[in-house]
């Protein structure tokens, strides 16, 4: 590959090298895109921290998990009947887990947290967060990683800005600990001691932060349907900020120029005066 201006390291020179990949909802929107998601971790070891979003839309048509949690979170906060909503989304997440052919594995239990939770005390942060966390969930038991719960390693000030200096220290630490896991993407922990999350599309700036914090070689973020074939874009994480196409929010800036980790747009060609590294075969 080439080099870019500030002499970073040649990525082919490493032997055993350390990935963090990104998948988006539609990459993640039922058991079939899991499998070809299973394929494209399993075809290099070295993807060894995933970040998934929340199952995004199967069909022209179809509804985002994550949408459907705003709404559900919207009728609890009337005191309207959520049920329909939430028996959806948990159709929606026992499909995937069929399809997968998960045995002796369910999410009764964290759906029937989540119905206390809407029925004692509506949070829009936490009912949002659940599609991501419910997703890592799945993700795990199928890959056998170990899952992370983001809430225990990203957190947040009382204003709500990034508190990079802990959440790089504990995911450090953490991660030092366990050779693979999924971490979900768009929450953390807020000063509260609740569930805070990102701006939507904030599971780039999770991954962001844990290539940051376990010195990941490279960051691969998926935005779109993947296969073997290949739909990563990969990036070695001291590229440069100038190298993206488009702005990110505060707390992503401040995380890869504090990390040099880089929370890339899904699938688009990425100016700059150098060239990605050479994909793996089965993204390319």
């Amino acid at each position: 590959m080439t080099r870019p201006p500030d002499g970073g390291p040649d990525l082919k020179q490493y032997g055993n090298m350390k990935k963090v990949v990104k998948f988006g909802g539609s990459s993640l929107a039922d058991a079939a895109q899991f499998k070809k998601v299973a394929e494209i971790i399993h075809a290099d070891e070295s993807r060894v921290y995933v970040i998934p979003s929340a199952p995004g839309k199967r069909f022209s048509g179809d509804t985002k998990v994550t949408d459907l949690l705003y709404h559900m979170y919207e009728e609890a906060k009337e005191k309207k009947d959520f049920s329909k909503t939430l028996q959806t989304i948990k159709d929606r997440y026992d499909q995937i887990i069929k399809g997968l052919g998960l045995k002796n594995f369910s999410l009764d239990r964290e759906f029937d947290v989540i119905e206390h939770e809407l029925l004692d005390d509506p949070d829009e942060d936490y009912t949002a967060s659940r599609g991501e966390y419910l997703n890592g969930r799945i993700m795990a038991r199928y890959l056998k990683y170990e899952f992370i719960d983001a809430q225990e390693v990203i957190f947040f000030y009382e204003d709500g800005s990034l508190n990079l200096e802990k959440t790089t220290f504990t995911l450090r630490r953490r991660l030092e600990k366990v050779p693979r896991a999924v971490i979900p993407g768009f929450y953390g922990q807020g000063y509260n001691m609740k569930v805070k999350t990102f701006s939507r599309g904030g599971s780039d700036i999770t991954g962001s932060i844990v290539a940051g914090a376990c010195k990941a070689d490279v960051y691969e973020n998926s935005g779109s349907r993947p296969s073997p074939t290949g739909s990563c874009v990969s990036f070695p994480t001291w590229a440069l900020p100038s190298c993206m196409r488009r702005p990110f929010s505060r707390s992503a800036m401040k995380a890869f120029r504090s990390t040099s980790a880089i929370p890339t747009p899904p699938m688009r060609t990425v100016p700059g005066s150098w060239s990605p590294p050479a994909r793996n075969p089965a993204m390319s």
